[in-house]
């Protein structure tokens, strides 16, 4: 499995393993997973999407919408902690 240290000023903050796994916690929270890390551009995103499935599905695609928000997580906060000046170190 790759470990990816996430640094920013020189000090260890954060420590990603394996960013393309599966979020048990986006699974289980959806959108408002993306809220309590402060990805509000995703949580806005993917609360839109999660009305739409259940307006024009009756809610039959809003599972859908959760797995995706749980494979999509790691991948996306990796982007996102990168975007805000952290780097990598391997």
């Amino acid at each position: 499995m790759k470990v990816m240290m996430v640094h920013k000023n020189s000090q260890l903050l954060a420590k990603e393993a394996n960013t393309g796994a599966f979020s048990c916690g986006a699974l289980f929270l959806g959108p408002l997973w993306y809220a309590i890390h402060g990805m509000w551009g995703k949580f806005f995103l993917y609360t839109l999407l999660s009305t739409l499935a259940i307006c024009f599905t009756f809610g039959i695609l809003l599972p859908v919408v959760w797995i995706v928000t749980g494979f999509r997580f790691k991948r996306e906060r990796f982007e996102h902690l990168l975007e805000k000046g952290y780097r990598v170190e391997e």
